[in-house]
């Protein structure tokens, strides 16, 4: 339904890469979770989905994201100054009914939509049911949800968590609520800015919240071990080669420089030595991850 290709987004403040060459495809039934911490250009992202505009004044970004005449439904953290002053009744103004809308507007106890009261001056829960029936009401073919969890009672973080489990349109979302993204998603999108947050990686996984968490930890935990055991392997070879050396060395200052057998050993042993770096360079690399990550690796939700 919709393509990311080849996606990277550079902040413009300090040239600082957030993504780097991210590749996603977006399928029927997909309910993708965005996860990472604050600042790894979760958000960006969503709204770059939405309208590369929509980040154009602090990043720069290279790539295409086919959405294949996709209509898009998109709810930001936060309402804009020019929204807080819009009546309910504007935000409805193209409204088009639909069965969801209809049955959402009956869950929330909502029965009209033409009311002059500002969505400045309503609570962050009211904001939330008025929007998202906005969204709705506009018949996306994809929602893109930016922290939709915030300001939200447990009875209606229950009937969104439902409504994502239900519902045929796809879903891409940002969220820290560990509980709901286990209870709604089908696909983890992981982004993360390793090395001193200077360089961008990704992990995209279609599977539930809890099963990522564990194969997440025992790929780490694997790739953890067999890089240990390749340097100490490697650190093994170069001490026994390092005696060798000394003791070819030795001879050859206070033996014999002549001796072509002995020449013929320390050309061997450079050539050892070469081949010994060289395998080196292919050795896997202990993870690389974030270091204060806001998700627990080491436990299930």
């Amino acid at each position: 339904m919709v393509e990311l290709h080849n996606i990277t987004i550079t902040t413009k403040k300090d040239g600082r890469p957030l993504i780097q060459n991210l590749h996603l495809t977006l399928q029927l039934g997909d309910k993708i979770a965005i996860i990472g911490e604050e600042g790894n250009g979760k958000s960006s992202l969503l709204k770059f989905i939405y309208a590369e505009q929509m980040i154009a004044e602090y990043c720069t970004f290279e790539g295409k994201v086919l959405r294949n005449e996709c209509s898009m439904g998109f709810l930001s953290q936060e309402l804009s100054d020019e929204e807080k002053q819009m009546t309910i009744a504007d935000f409805f103004a193209k409204n088009q009914w639909s069965k969801e809308l209809v049955r959402a507007m009956d869950d929330f106890g909502i029965h009209a939509l033409d009311s002059d009261k500002k969505m400045g001056v309503l609570s962050g829960g009211e904001r939330f049911k008025y929007r998202f029936l906005s969204l709705l009401a506009q018949k996306p073919d994809v929602l893109l949800l930016d922290e939709p969890t915030n300001d939200l009672d447990i009875q209606t973080m229950e009937w969104l968590e439902e409504f994502i489990q239900h519902t045929a349109i796809p879903v891409i979302y940002v969220s820290h609520d560990e509980t709901f993204i286990a209870n709604t998603a089908n696909g983890i999108l992981h982004m993360e800015l390793t090395k001193r947050k200077q360089v961008p990686k990704y992990t995209f996984s279609r599977e539930p919240y809890e099963n990522y968490l564990a194969n997440r930890e025992s790929h780490l935990n694997k790739q953890e071990q067999m890089a240990r055991k390749q340097a100490s392997d490697h650190r093994k070879q170069m001490e026994k080669w390092h005696d060798v050396w000394n003791k070819a060395e030795h001879q050859h200052r206070n033996v014999s420089r002549s001796d072509p057998r002995l020449q013929k050993k320390i050309k061997s042993l450079k050539n050892q030595r070469e081949r010994m770096e060289k395998a080196s360079e292919t050795f896997l690399e202990a993870p690389s991850v974030e270091e204060a990550s806001e998700f627990r690796f080491d436990s299930a939700v």
